[in-house]
């Protein structure tokens, strides 16, 4: 049987990557976002709500319908860089870390019940940790994962958590998004050439194949200066 493995941000660019890529190997259980609520049947969460707790359970309940194993969690849910350190506010910020941060805790905690031995947990970070970011709330979420990822991996033993650190992705939202002066600027630290999404799905592979990587952060940058 196939390895089931639960996606969160279902509906974002590394996650339909990762589904697309990996198709054959895996079983995938999606969780789409907040977009997404009241025009599918499939399973949807909004993270920055306040009953965030009562949302991950509802998915608790359907994963305990399967009757099966959850072999991996993928949080690939975010929230684009937009605000800057001289106009952010309380309510940006505290949205931010909800989704990057809390959200997160709260679907660990409400699997616990359903997670095969060496489950492994992966968090896409962000090369921000290294660098700052335009916007503080994006950085400080992203560096909190590290944190994050020792709490996992101390209350529950039997759980892998680790994250990739990607500089921009070629092809996604952000990258399509910018003004061309700032991708050339992004190219000129990362020696010529964004991320490849397919290089972050294959590390996001390997958490989940590699029983002996725990509490690991891959930096995935192409050398990014400045």
């Amino acid at each position: 049987m196939k390895k089931l493995i639960l996606v969160f941000g279902a509906d974002g660019y590394v996650a339909t990557s990762f589904m697309k890529k990996y198709s054959d190997e895996y079983d995938f259980l999606p969780v789409l976002g907040p977009s997404s609520i009241g025009v599918t049947s499939l399973l949807c969460v909004d993270m920055t709500k306040k009953d965030v707790d009562v949302q991950m359970n509802k998915v608790a309940s359907y994963v305990e319908s399967l009757g099966r194993k959850i072999n991996g969690i993928l949080f690939l849910q975010g929230i684009d860089p937009s605000v800057g350190i001289n106009e952010i506010d309380r309510d940006h910020f505290i949205k931010m870390m909800t989704v990057n941060i809390f959200g997160p805790i709260a679907a660990v905690r409400a699997m616990a019940p359903f997670y095969d031995n060496d489950a492994a947990i992966s968090f896409v970070s962000s090369v921000s940790v290294l660098k700052g970011s335009y916007d503080p709330s994006y950085c400080c979420s992203k560096t909190a994962i590290q944190g994050l990822i020792k709490c996992v991996n101390n209350n529950f033993k039997y759980l892998r958590a680790n994250a990739v650190m990607p500089g921009l992705i070629q092809g996604s939202p952000v990258h399509l998004g910018m003004t061309s002066d700032f991708v050339e600027r992004h190219l000129g630290s990362m020696n010529g050439s964004l991320v490849r999404v397919g290089d972050v799905c294959s590390v996001l592979r390997t958490f989940i194949e590699n029983q002996s990587i725990r509490e690991t952060m891959v930096p995935l940058h192409r050398g990014m200066r400045g």
